[in-house]
């Protein structure tokens, strides 16, 4: 294949080629035309580097056929120099208004059209750099873009699952965040000595529950094909179609799971720290209705054992009083018997006060 700077000339005359063939030679592969339909259809077959182009032809003219490769998609970037014995303001304004890039007048001079063919072919040469350039930015601009939204999602995340105060809400927001990246997925728990699992299609087949089981100390990634399971302490994630065929979003997901995972991973411990905290909240509770219960129990036997000890000593009181006149005693012994059993009564009840 040629590496030859290829120039077609449009130009009715056959003289003209002739001087074209002679000022470039073997320098450049020449190719031409002598009609504007003609050129036209060589060059959206030939796409070649540049045009030299007559403006005054039978048929269309030269202003015609610029203006009609100048919209076509396929043939606009081709840089154009009329090439004409019209010399007029009106000319070359009317050639720069098809958008011509150059204008030559004849007769040329030969070196002045060569260096003005230079020219042109490095002002496409920059211009297609510079395209190359801004599709290069363009592309890496796009591509924070689509970090930063996948990174949103994780931060979402990563707030939401604050608020979760049981698994199947937090796995309910973690889907929602894998579903943003396009991916299906089954996810597992391992905590509190039971092992529970999602899938965010909501069947969760035994086959991926028994990998996920077999897998989940084989490293922080194990990939099978489109699969790949990573594993952190209490979770494990099976993605059943990763985009491996797509190097730069594969990229991304093996450093955005892993922030999904241990941010869940971490709410996951807090949910058991609470639930654990739940769990000993409410056997206090029960405790302490116990020990209530227990203490107004008590607080009865001891009111009833008051009063029961209270008529006993009563009690006694009237039999030593009865007895008395069976009993040979003064009547100042027993004021002072009966003074007796009374103060000693007042000091038991106020023991049991």
């Amino acid at each position: 294949m040629s590496n030859k700077t290829k120039i077609l000339v449009v130009d009715d005359e056959p003289v003209n080629l002739e001087i074209m063939n002679e000022i470039f030679e073997e320098e450049v592969e020449l190719i031409s035309a002598d009609s504007g339909e003609q050129g036209i259809e060589m060059a959206q077959e030939s796409l070649p580097d540049i045009i030299l182009l007559d403006v005054g032809m039978p048929g269309m003219d030269g202003y015609e056929v610029c203006k009609e490769l100048k919209d076509d998609f396929s043939t606009s970037e081709i840089p154009i120099i009329f090439v004409s014995a019209r010399d007029s303001v009106e000319e070359r304004l009317r050639g720069y208004e098809v958008g011509g890039d150059d204008y030559i007048t004849k007769p040329f001079d030969n070196d002045e059209l060569q260096a003005k063919v230079s020219i042109a072919l490095k002002a496409r040469q920059a211009h297609s750099e510079l395209q190359t350039q801004v599709s290069d930015v363009m592309g890496t601009a796009m591509e924070a873009m689509t970090n930063l939204g996948e990174l949103g999602v994780v931060m979402r995340f990563l707030d939401d699952s604050i608020s979760c105060s049981t698994f199947d809400e937090l796995v309910e927001k973690l889907f929602e965040a894998l579903q943003s990246f396009g991916l299906s997925t089954t996810f597992q728990i391992r905590a509190g000595g039971e092992v529970m699992n999602w899938a965010s299609n909501g069947e969760v087949k035994p086959l991926e529950v028994q990998l996920l089981d077999r897998l989940k100390t084989e490293g922080r990634f194990f990939d099978f094909g489109q699969r790949t399971v990573v594993n952190f302490d209490l979770v494990s994630l099976l993605i059943k179609d990763m985009p491996i065929d797509e190097p730069m979003k594969n990229g991304r997901m093996r450093d955005n799971l892993p922030q999904l995972l241990n941010g869940a991973e971490a709410r996951i411990k807090t949910i058991m720290a609470e639930q654990e905290l739940a769990k000993r909240q409410e056997a206090l509770e029960r405790l302490m209705k116990m020990t209530q219960e227990a203490v107004e129990e008590i607080d009865q036997r001891f009111e009833m054992h008051k009063q029961e000890s209270e008529k006993i000593i009563n009690q006694l009181i009237q039999e030593m009083d009865a007895s008395f006149l069976s009993i040979d005693v003064t009547e100042s012994q027993e004021k002072y018997l009966l003074n007796l059993l009374d103060t000693n009564k007042k000091k038991i009840m106020s023991l049991y006060d």
